[in-house]
């Protein structure tokens, strides 16, 4: 038993590493596929909810040898619908003004002011909302975190980066922003609904329909891009959304929260070195981004070891 424990522990380790290179993959691919083709955000968000809503479909039909027909959803009571309907309004807000960042700035930017303003509202979401307390500590990485966020806002919108406009800065920035607190916000719900029981494969699966609906409209009254191989478009949309999140899904199964937290700084390291790689961004801005991410990882990192100190439920 104790060899299938320490096994799990050690695949859910490289599954968090893979999680993070993944995820970081998908949005540096996204900037290029931006620059590339006609391609827009909205389009994009589509094609990523849709690929991950009917692979979560059949992996929920399967396991019950049958067609799920959202009965446990039908049957939930109302304020289970009720916060299902919120997720599925923060998941699109969230997704589409994510990808309206990396085309407006560039991944590591979207990364960074996700990664560092998600975790600063859900703080203070739950502790407005579900009353939760937060330490000293985790109070300090917040602190840090912020700094480093408004140090690359700053910086971009000073014109530190100047492979992007000041419009662009902004736009970008305001993106991601409102990114940071839709996430934010949809990590309170979800908390909520994971508390009444709804598992976390349920979850992805009941928050992306809405998504799925409004963005599919646009697509075809806008018209579908040109592109050369929707084949590439599908493998980016599986491997870089719905593998990664499979893989959170089985990390959250075996790991405690601060477990996980830990290895999250590696998201923005990942996209740090697949945007320089593609040359997404300025000799100039380097130092910015640098200085910036440096602050951002180490004020998550205290943070969420420090929320999670007391209450490590998995969550």
């Amino acid at each position: 038993m104790e060899a299938i424990r320490r096994k799990d522990y050690y695949l859910s380790i490289a599954g968090l590493v893979i999680f993070a290179a993944l995820s970081a993959g998908r949005d540096v691919f996204a900037k290029e596929l931006f620059k590339q083709s006609k391609m827009r955000p909205a389009f994009a968000t589509f094609f990523i909810c849709i690929v991950s809503w009917i692979i979560f479909y059949v992996t929920a039909s399967v396991a019950r040898k049958g067609p799920y027909l959202f009965d446990d959803f039908r049957r939930a009571s109302r304020e289970i619908k009720v916060l299902v309907y919120w997720s599925n309004v923060l998941t699109l807000i969230g997704f589409l003004t994510a990808l309206m960042a990396i085309d407006a700035t560039n991944a590591y930017v979207s990364a960074l002011i996700d990664y560092g303003g998600s975790p600063i509202i859900t703080a203070l979401l739950a502790m407005a909302i579900l009353r939760e307390t937060s330490s000293r500590g985790a109070l300090i990485g917040l602190s840090v975190s912020l700094v480093g966020v408004i140090m690359l806002v700053g910086g971009l919108v000073g014109g530190t980066e100047v492979k992007i406009s000041a419009r662009e800065s902004v736009i970008g920035t305001l993106c991601a922003i409102v990114s940071a607190v839709a996430f934010g916000l949809n990590q309170v719900v979800n908390k909520r609904l994971v508390v009444y029981g709804l598992v976390r494969e349920k979850l992805w699966l009941l928050r992306l329909p809405l998504a799925v609906v409004v963005l599919g409209v646009f697509a075809v009254t806008k018209g579908m891009p040109d592109l050369d191989s929707w084949a590439v478009l599908v493998v980016w949309a599986a491997v870089g959304t719905t593998a990664p999140l499979f893989l959170l899904v089985f990390a959250f199964e075996h790991l405690r929260v601060s477990n996980i937290a830990s290895f999250l700084f590696l998201v923005p390291l990942f996209t740090f070195i697949g945007s320089w790689s593609f040359r997404h961004f300025s000799d100039a801005g380097i130092a910015l981004y640098l200085i910036s991410g440096f602050l951002v990882m180490i004020g998550v990192f205290v943070t969420e070891r420090f929320s999670y100190e007391a209450d490590d439920d998995g969550t």
